[in-house]
């Protein structure tokens, strides 16, 4: 048992995957302490996030002194997100079940995160497969007794949760800032009446992310934990560069039954929202001049086989 203070074991995982520009490893023993180093550079602002006229800013908090802003969520923005997630499709039970999700771990095995019910398991399994690869291939594959699962504190699964998380937001943010909501559980997106308590924080390195995550680290693993982190994924990458990423514009993110779609897929697991699991693009064929958007890039985790 750590005779560690709370505070003093936050410290302790900040300085472990802190930033370290020098590192240039892909190895995940590495990566973990280089995430921002898988953001691409940018020079302008994301236009989908940007702070509205007349907004209200409150005070930064004190743990990230000038760094953070928080600010109440845009009523044009949170219409496009809802639609660009659910649009008219979705019933009350397929929301029922993601705002039922959040980020929690099985009795055994203690690394193992546990599903509910049918819907997010999209996101759940992208997440476990960041945390499968921080767990057993950067140097803790030791372990491993015999034929048997290997077993980790809660300390360590709960770090490992974290750092995939702010990885995942990483890889995909497109703009300057990590964006993340705030927002009551159950809260509907379509009712306007519901959002006017709803904020955004904006964030500038993968460390605040990572602190921001971790302090937050209950609400994620509470009821709509998985749905806010969703979204934060979204606002994070951009509106606009997410459409901009997918085949069809009037397409949403959450499909039938509440399932994940290819596209939210690929926005977890290469950081685009892209349509397909083909290499590159793919012209339509005749005259169209349209091509078919797929994975561009080699990520770190993906898929053993697509059904």
């Amino acid at each position: 048992m750590s005779s560690l203070s709370k505070e003093e074991l936050r410290k302790a995982r900040l300085a472990r995957y802190a930033p370290i520009a020098s590192s240039s490893s892909s190895q995940p023993s590495s990566m973990s302490h280089n995430i921002d180093a898988m953001a691409p550079q940018v020079t302008t602002n994301n236009p989908s996030i940007a702070p509205t006229p007349g907004s209200h800013v409150d005070a930064p908090s004190s743990s990230f002194g000038a760094q953070l802003v928080r600010e109440k969520a845009d009523t044009k923005l949170l219409q496009r997100l809802n639609k660009l997630l659910v649009g008219p499709s979705a019933t009350p039970e397929d929301m029922l079940r993601w705002h039922s999700q959040g980020f929690n771990f099985s009795h055994s095995p203690s690394w193992g995160l546990k599903q509910g019910q049918g819907g997010p398991c999209g996101i759940l399994a992208s997440v476990q497969a960041e945390m499968l690869r921080e767990l057993f291939f950067s140097g803790d594959i030791s372990r491993v007794n015999g034929n048997l699962l290997p077993e980790f504190s809660k300390t360590r699964v709960s770090e490992v949760l974290v750092v995939s998380l702010v990885r995942i937001l990483s890889r995909a943010k497109s703009g300057e800032k990590y964006i993340f909501i705030e927002m009551q559980p159950n809260t509907n997106l379509a009712n306007v009446d519901e959002t006017h308590s709803i904020s955004i924080v904006k964030l500038s390195t993968s460390a605040q992310a990572l602190q921001y995550i971790e302090e937050n680290e209950a609400i994620l693993a509470g009821k709509s934990g998985v749905l806010i982190y969703l979204m934060s994924l979204l606002l994070t990458r951009g509106l606009d560069q997410v459409l901009e990423d997918m085949d069809d514009v009037d397409n949403t993110l959450i499909g039938h039954f509440g399932h994940c779609t290819q596209d939210l897929l690929n926005l977890l697991l290469s950081g685009k929202a892209s349509s397909n699991v083909f290499d590159g693009m793919k012209p339509l064929g005749g005259e169209s001049g349209f091509n078919l958007k797929g994975v561009f890039k080699k990520s770190s985790i993906g898929y053993l086989t697509h059904l």
